[in-house]
């Protein structure tokens, strides 16, 4: 039978169940809502701080540069895209790129983010000393406190560490990404923005049509 036979066949709903795979999803869900509360207790004054800086880059006229390797590049993608949405200006930029050349947009004063779980991520960690030389001020979110990033002044650290099922990223991508939601929020909150605020940079999609109606 045909892929697209099968689909419009009635054997679709006469999978056979998987007890066990049912199981993981449900233990996935509660695994990442657990991970996410635990984040909760990285919004430390290092947080705060950072969230400050970020709130300030246009008065001091610096730039936020965001990067990360594998799953934590998407984190890292994500948080440079909110973080823009706020009306910070932050980019995401590919470490193996900054490495062979591409650092020549950052200039002194500006905040590099890096994300790594482990903190331990070779293409993250080679960056450190070039950038320290470039005079940047240099942040990390990880989830292993107890690592060369993670030891770094500038860090903040979940705490989480394991996974549901082996070693899939799931509920550490998961409170790596609530850290940067929630640092976005609260840059957002510094600045004293609201739904108006974000109307001129969030023209399409239903957001900006919801803010458009209200206007």
């Amino acid at each position: 039978m045909k892929h697209e036979e099968w689909l419009n066949s009635e054997d679709l709903f006469k999978l056979k169940r998987c007890p066990e795979a049912e199981s993981m999803a449900d233990a996935t869900i509660i695994a990442e809502l657990s991970a996410i509360r635990m984040a909760k207790y990285a919004l430390d004054q290092r947080f705060h701080f950072l969230a400050q800086q970020l709130a300030d880059t246009k008065a001091y006229h610096c730039k936020v540069f965001v990067t990360g390797v594998g799953k934590a590049a998407i984190v890292a993608r994500k948080l440079a895209a909110t973080l823009a949405t706020v009306t910070v200006p932050a980019t995401f930029l590919d470490p193996v790129g900054m490495y062979h050349g591409e650092m020549g947009g950052i200039n002194k004063g500006d905040i590099v983010i890096m994300v790594s779980q482990s903190g331990e991520t070779e293409e993250l960690n080679r960056l450190i000393e070039p950038l320290e030389k470039h005079k940047v001020t240099l942040w990390a979110i990880v989830g292993n406190a107890d690592s060369t990033l993670g030891r770094r002044p500038h860090c903040i650290a979940t705490g989480v560490l394991l996974e549901p099922f082996a070693k899939v990223p799931t509920a550490t991508s998961a409170a790596l990404v609530a850290i940067g939601d929630a640092l976005a929020v609260a840059v957002a909150t510094r600045k004293g923005l609201n739904e108006e605020s974000l109307r001129a940079f969030h023209p399409g999609g239903i957001i900006g049509t919801t803010c458009m109606d209200r206007a």
